[in-house]
């Protein structure tokens, strides 16, 4: 929407301060004046007793690309990009590109609520699994089909969710389960470890946990164009305030090439420490295991990352 656009909410947000929507980032303190007048103070918290109006979204999907998980995460494209790494503000968990990269199949289930339009919360799990018999992927593919069943409604655990059937198979891969998440407190034991149950459980009860616990989970941004002092400040300036929406998508595409020259990076070094540990490829482009060739390839891939990288601070 033009009028209004919402961005990821941490604490050093203040009113008044300029913000970079395109990396996500506070720019600018007292870029605008604010005005007392103008500040509506809202302190009424939740009776946990009371009945809680939630707006509460469901998704789970299987994904190929990176920046879907981005995507899902409401995660900038660019910041990831200048960063290195796929993350949250204020949030020490990451998303693990390299389990992602080596993984069979790739799930995300993610759980928005939303209490007082910027207070709720935000859950988001992802499940990486390797599969060792390729021959087993579909089986497993329907199999988490059944169980990952959110809706706009809810989600609702298969009573087949322990079946046989479904244990035996993860048994026999190599499952990676990362979740964050804000508001809705403490969602699982400590001692407890993240599982596709686990994960499951937590994402079902998560909009009551946030009914009683919620937190700050969006900033409302103005644009400035909405700002008339800034407009009438910026046409006499001969100013051109940049939007980012059209390219949008061109750097959630460019996010996945850097990943992807990451992950062949983090190949090619440890293919210098132990170079016997692998075999030369019969492909037609392939990358010879002489030293030299080692440190051209990582040389010309590390230009290319610097590319991209550049493209965003031109963006």
């Amino acid at each position: 929407m033009d009028s209004m656009q919402l961005a990821p909410y941490n604490d050093t947000m203040r009113l008044g301060q300029g913000y970079n929507s395109f990396l996500q980032l506070p720019c600018v303190d007292s870029a605008v004046k604010i005005h007392q007048s103008d500040i509506q103070t809202h302190v009424a918290r939740a009776d946990p007793s009371a009945s809680v109006s939630q707006v509460v979204s469901y998704n789970s999907r299987f994904v190929e690309r990176i920046s879907d998980v981005a995507r899902s995460m409401n995660v900038s494209a660019a910041s990831s990009i200048k960063s290195g790494t796929i993350g949250i503000s204020g949030n020490y968990l990451s998303v693990d590109e390299a389990k992602f990269a080596d993984s069979d199949l790739n799930a995300v289930i993610s759980v928005k609520v939303i209490n007082r339009f910027i207070e709720g919360g935000d859950l988001n799990g992802i499940i990486s699994i390797k599969i060792p018999d390729a021959t087993k992927k579909a089986n497993i593919e329907a199999a988490l089909k059944g169980v990952m069943s959110g809706s706009s409604n809810e989600f609702k655990l298969s009573e087949e969710f322990t079946s046989s059937a479904l244990e035996s198979a993860l048994q026999e891969t190599e499952t990676t389960i990362t979740v964050n998440w804000s508001g809705g407190g403490q969602i699982k034991p400590d001692g407890e470890e993240w599982t596709l149950e686990s994960l499951l459980r937590a994402a079902s009860g998560f909009p009551a946990r946030v009914a009683t616990c919620p937190q700050k989970t969006w900033a409302v941004l103005t644009p400035y164009f909405q700002n008339q002092s800034f407009v009438k400040w910026a046409a006499e300036s001969k100013i051109c305030v940049p939007t980012f929406s059209h390219i949008e998508q061109y750097t959630y595409n460019l996010l996945d090439s850097y990943v992807l020259y990451k992950r062949h990076l983090a190949l090619l070094q440890t293919a210098m420490r132990n170079p016997l540990a692998f075999r030369e490829s019969k492909c037609d482009n392939r990358i010879s295991l002489d030293v030299h060739s080692l440190v051209e390839t990582r040389k010309d891939i590390k230009y290319e990352m610097a590319k991209i990288v550049s493209i965003i601070d031109s963006l």
